[in-house]
C-alpha cells in the first residue's frame, strides 16, 4: 500500500544521493570547486554556511565562497570578484530567471576575471528542484553535483 510506496520512494532518493556521496565525500579540500551561489541580482545576494543550499554545494563536491556568512546576505561585488569563484549557479524560477541572471553578468565587466566567468561555469538551477525541501532536492542536488564536478558526474 501506501507505506511501501513511501518506503520506496526514500529508498530511491536515499540511494540517488549515495551515489553522489560516493563520489564527492571523499574528495580532499583542493579538488573541492569552489562555488558562488547567486540568491538575487540587485542586490547581489548568495546563501551563507547555515543554509540548505550550502550543505548542497558540500555534498555536491564543493565549497560555497560565502560559507562564512550567515542565511540569506548581501554580498559585495569586489568580495564576490576577490573569492574567484571556479563555478557559479544562480536559483532561477520565482521572477528571476537564467536570461536574466546571464545579462546581469556578462554585463558586469569585473566578473570577467572570475575563473567561472573564463570557463563558461555559470549556470541557473531552478528552484523548484533546490529551493525548498522535499523529494525534489535530490534532483536539486543532482543538478549542482553535475554542475560542481563535470567530470564525476557524465
Amino acid at each position: 500500500g501506501t507505506t511501501e510506496k513511501a518506503e520506496e520512494l526514500l529508498d530511491d532518493m536515499e540511494a540517488r544521493v549515495d551515489v553522489i556521496t560516493a563520489k564527492t565525500a571523499n574528495l580532499p579540500e583542493s579538488e573541492r570547486t569552489s562555488v558562488f551561489y547567486l540568491v538575487w541580482h540587485d542586490p547581489l545576494m548568495t546563501s551563507g554556511g547555515d543554509t540548505l543550499i550550502n550543505e548542497i554545494i558540500e555534498i555536491g563536491g564543493g565549497r560555497n565562497i560565502f560559507e562564512d556568512v550567515s542565511g540569506a546576505a548581501v554580498v559585495g561585488l569586489e568580495d564576490l570578484i576577490a573569492r574567484n569563484p571556479q563555478v557559479i549557479i544562480a536559483g532561477v524560477g520565482m521572477g528571476l530567471d537564467v536570461a536574466t541572471t546571464m545579462e546581469v553578468f556578462q554585463s558586469e565587466p569585473r566578473l570577467a576575471e572570475t575563473d567561472a566567468m573564463k570557463n563558461s561555469r555559470v549556470y541557473g538551477i531552478h528552484l523548484d528542484i533546490s529551493g525548498r525541501t522535499g523529494p525534489r532536492i535530490v534532483e536539486g542536488l543532482e543538478a549542482f553535483a553535475k554542475a560542481i564536478h563535470p567530470e564525476l558526474f557524465q
